[in-house]
């Protein structure tokens, strides 16, 4: 009974297993969200798709209000012409000023689709049944407008390096899988080509302005002095000729405006160094 116990408690863990893998394979291909969701990016020339939601992981961020709500529904209303229906596409010639409602019915009877009505020229209008010259002509241009319209680059421009949004875009890709809990350890900070540096917090600064910046750089502190310390007392590489403390020229705290600079406190090394004993008195 024990045996079968812990069998039944093995393949609830082995069902719940894969039913996070498949959420996370829907998740990671885009499977489970909506097709109007998914969007594709021309970075430079270089074609990257991904969720929205990614884009709007970090909320403050200028790649979040560029894909709220709002604007992407103005961005994702353009028809997909070449998925028309013959009644799609005999409703849209309903609409064309002057063509007569009935020559509408000759694209239904002819089962003509998006694609199809793409082909179309004058001659084929003809073939149709279309007579008069005057609505063929109509026709012609509205087909000719309606492709130009549909042929518009309908991703979204990103004049930045493929290098740099890519590796950003690859971070708030695992930061989102771990925000739904399909990734267990929270995500380390893009790595790039050190020579690249200066291009890619130029791009993150760009699109995640102030403190949000911080969430995806890692800001590096400043370099210790050149030198090196001896005694408490920080000690220069010798002069250059360009102005440059000499080896053993002590650097002490720099005074405060108005006031003589404080001598350093000799250090034990320093002191038996000049036969001088630090306790004050002075030996042979």
């Amino acid at each position: 009974w024990g045996t079968l116990k812990e069998l039944e408690a093995d393949i609830s863990s082995l069902e719940e297993s894969l039913l996070k893998e498949e959420q996370f394979v829907e998740t990671f291909v885009g499977g489970g969200e909506e097709t109007s969701d998914i969007v594709t990016l021309n970075v430079s020339g270089t074609i990257m798709a991904t969720q929205r939601a990614t884009l709007q992981v970090i909320e403050d961020s200028v790649l979040a209000q560029q894909f709220d709500n709002t604007k992407w529904t103005e961005q994702s209303n353009r028809p997909n012409v070449m998925e028309w229906t013959p009644d799609e596409v005999a409703q849209w010639v309903k609409g064309i000023n002057d063509v007569p409602e009935e020559v509408s019915q000759l694209f239904i009877e002819n089962e003509i689709r998006g694609s199809e009505l793409f082909a179309l020229d004058k001659e084929g209008l003809k073939m149709l049944g279309v007579k008069r010259v005057g609505t063929i002509c109509l026709l012609s241009d509205a087909i000719c407008a309606l492709k130009r319209e549909a042929n518009k680059d309908a991703v979204t421009l990103i004049e930045h390096s493929p290098y740099c949004f890519g590796k950003i875009l690859d971070y708030l890709r695992l930061k989102r899988l771990h925000s739904i809990n399909l990734l267990a350890e929270k995500p380390a900070l893009p790595s790039f080509s050190e020579d690249k540096r200066a291009m890619f917090e130029t791009v993150v600064r760009y699109y995640f302005p102030g403190e949000s910046s911080k969430l995806i750089l890692n800001e590096r502190k400043s370099a210790p002095p050149s030198g090196f310390s001896f005694g408490g007392v920080e000690l220069y590489p010798p002069s250059n000729g360009f102005g440059r403390p000499s080896p053993l020229q002590a650097q002490g705290p720099r005074p405060i405006f108005g006031q003589p600079p404080a001598a350093p406190a000799p250090s034990f090394a320093s002191s038996f160094a000049f036969g001088i004993d630090p306790r004050g008195a002075v030996f042979d």
